[in-house]
């Protein structure tokens, strides 16, 4: 499984990118509240998504920067 949506609910800001499928695929939606409890439990987890999540924010923001 992968993850996304983790920029929007660790920072509030706007979502960043749109997800489609090839194939049938199962998504599971977590609201912010739930997704930051969940982070505040498990230590490890919320070190790789932050992690994960940065490193995405800044492939986007260069992305954004070469269509100007």
């Amino acid at each position: 499984g992968d993850y996304f949506g983790e920029i929007t609910l660790i920072t509030g800001f706007p979502r960043t990118a749109t997800v489609r499928t090839a194939t049938s695929t199962t998504c599971i939606s977590l609201e912010r509240a739930q997704f930051i409890r969940l982070l505040e439990r498990l230590p490890e987890l919320s070190r790789e998504i932050s992690e994960t999540a940065m490193k995405r924010f800044l492939a986007s923001s260069q992305a954004a920067k070469s269509w100007q």
